[in-house]
């Protein structure tokens, strides 16, 4: 018998199976779920332990850097503590391990008072910017000594956790640049010490500068500069205080009376210098001063001394001595040579002053020998020409026709004494005139005159000489110079003794040419003289002397020709003496050339040369 449903159980049914759907439709949602997040899981699992095994390689780097002690490294709160460090950090401050594990060691405790400053803007900046620039400082030791280094500190930066700084130690470095510093220090003294020697003659203002330079170079509290003097009879050597240095106002400053009364001073030979180093004496406590100087530094407050010799070209000259006041001080082997360095280069200047002053005294010694020498020139020569004036003029008298009672030997001798009078007055005219242009009283009357009358005039005079040699004598005047402007006294002489010195070195039958024209040189107008000759010559290491006074090329008693050496020497003068110049070229039997530079104003040339 079939059973055939209800419509209620159908429904019940249908439900039934619908709600069945509904479940299983969730359970595969929430299944698909739970995969998705076992997969995120699974997946956030493998992130972790490869951050783990990141951070466990990053781990061990880090230790194997630290434990590789390539450069320090420390661990430190920010109370200063060091809780861990590595063997390179231990043995750069010359603590163990166990110091370490005790918790002995500060960072504070180690650093010096003057770099606390530095730590705490570190730190600072650790905070407010996240970075610290690496910087230099110095750490103490166990032993108590001092290393340089460079610090650089690593976050983060935390009350927790405080800091981790890599320290490098850099005292070799530093060492070489400290000693690089002091050779430079020493080097700018020797330098500025040198620059005021060789600008002043000055010594006190030397000796002053040196003492100050080398109070400040060695800062100490006093720097003495003493010189030795001999008393009138020369029998004592006495020292004399030339410069003194002291630190501040509570230094008491020596007395000259003191120095020079001290036992160890005296009776010192300056003149015999047999020492390898200028040092003296080097007092580093005060239980190492002598007993003869005792009561000196008591008076002085002197707690160490250091006493150098003036010392150069085997002369003592003075002394230097540096003090200390207020501490002993132990003088370094650097410090000796500094001073020993400095001493030598006092005494230059010392020599040099010497010299200067010796030349002084021979330049006034000589400026007084040379005025009473024009003064005995001026004086000879006016009283040579008196008598001279008196010899010529009586034998012009007796000379004359009137007088034909002498015979012609005496007519002969009276030629030869006016001859040789006229010669002498020539020449006591020549001494006096350079007298006077060496005395200054010998001036140039400059005008302008015609050229061609007063050339003349000077070579109308040596016709007859040039007429008993043979000697051609030529004249040429350029027609651009038509007048010159010069003292027309002055100018004459010179011409007379270029010309007459062209004659009567020329030979039989020569000839002199004088030329005379217009040219521009330097920038400015020259009137120039040119006297050439075919005599005999001149030397070529003769022609930078034959100006110079009395100088004669040939000055043996056998020469051919007289002469005092005076015309060129009074020539030169005279054309000095008009702004001008004069030159010489000469070969030996070829003849010589002189050539007169006047300086000349442009309107005394003529309008063709102007124009040019």
């Amino acid at each position: 018998m079939s059973h055939t449903l209800s419509s209620k159980e159908f429904q019940a049914e249908e439900e039934l199976l619908s709600a069945y759907e509904l479940i299983e439709h969730d359970f595969k949602q929430r299944t698909e779920e739970f995969a998705n997040i076992n997969l995120l899981l699974r997946q956030e699992i493998n992130q972790r332990k490869a951050i783990e095994r990141a951070l466990a390689k990053s781990e061990a780097r880090f230790q194997s850097f630290i434990q590789a002690n390539v450069t320090g490294v420390v661990h430190a709160h920010l109370n200063g503590l060091i809780v861990d460090a590595n063997d390179a950090f231990l043995n750069m401050v010359g603590y163990n391990r166990q110091a370490l594990q005790d918790e002995k060691l500060s960072w504070r405790d180690m650093t010096p008072e003057e770099y606390h400053p530095l730590d705490l803007q570190a730190i600072q900046d650790g905070f407010t910017r996240g970075s610290i620039k690496p910087y230099e400082k110095q750490l103490i030791c166990q032993d108590g000594s001092r290393i340089d280094v460079i610090v650089g500190i690593s976050g983060p930066y935390s009350e927790e956790y405080g800091a981790a700084a890599y320290v490098i130690d850099i005292t070799p470095r530093k060492e070489i640049e400290r000693e690089l510093q002091k050779t430079l220090d020493r080097e700018r003294l020797v330098k500025r010490l040198i620059q005021v020697i060789s600008q002043t003659f000055d010594i006190n203002a030397i000796l002053q500068h040196t003492a100050n330079e080398l109070g400040t170079y060695f800062k100490t509290d006093r720097c003495i500069v003493a010189r030795y003097y001999q008393d009138e009879t020369r029998d004592n050597i006495q020292l004399e205080l030339s410069a003194q240095y002291t630190s501040s106002n509570d230094i008491v400053q020596e007395e000259e009376a003191d120095l020079a009364s001290l036992p160890v001073l005296r009776n010192i030979n300056r003149e015999s210098v047999n020492i390898q180093s200028s040092i003296r004496l080097q007092i580093n406590a005060p239980d190492e001063i002598p007993e003869a100087l005792k009561d000196f530094y008591n008076k002085y407050q002197v707690q160490s001394a250091l006493v150098c010799e003036i010392l150069y070209r085997d002369f003592n000259y003075g002394r230097i001595c540096l003090h200390h006041c207020h501490h002993a001080h132990e003088w370094t082997q650097e410090e000796i040579a500094i001073l020993d360095e400095v001493s030598t280069h006092v005494g230059i200047a010392l020599y040099q002053t010497d010299l200067f002053q010796q030349m002084v005294k021979a330049k006034n010694d000589a400026e007084i020998a040379n005025q009473r020498k024009n003064q005995f020139l001026a004086n000879i020569s006016h009283e040579l020409r008196t008598p001279l004036h008196a010899i010529i003029g009586f034998s012009e008298i007796l000379s004359s026709n009137d007088l034909s009672n002498l015979t012609e030997r005496q007519h002969r001798y009276l030629h030869n004494i006016g001859v040789s009078g006229q010669h002498l007055l020539d020449l006591v005219n020549d001494l006096l005139d350079i007298s006077k242009i060496e005395s200054g009283y010998y001036k140039s009357n400059l005008e302008s005159f015609d050229v061609h009358p007063a050339v003349t005039h000077c070579i109308s005079m040596f016709q007859t000489f040039c007429q008993q040699k043979g000697i051609r004598l030529e004249l040429q005047i350029d027609a651009k110079l038509q007048q010159i402007t010069a003292d027309p006294a002055q100018f004459r002489q010179i011409l007379y003794n270029l010309i007459g010195n062209a004659i009567k070195y020329n030979h039989p039958n020569g000839s002199v040419l004088v030329k005379l024209f217009p040219t521009v040189a330097d920038g400015k107008l020259w009137a120039i003289c040119e006297i050439s000759d075919t005599g005999i010559g001149i030397p070529q290491e003769e022609q930078q002397y034959i100006f110079d006074l009395f100088y004669q090329v040939d000055s043996s008693t056998t020469r051919s020709n007289d002469g005092a050496g005076l015309g060129l020497a009074l020539t030169q003068k005279l054309v000095e003496l008009h702004g001008g110049k004069i030159l010489v070229s000469s070969r030996p039997d070829e003849g010589s050339v002189f050539t007169v530079m006047i300086p000349q104003q442009e309107s005394v040339l003529c309008e063709e040369f102007s124009s040019e």
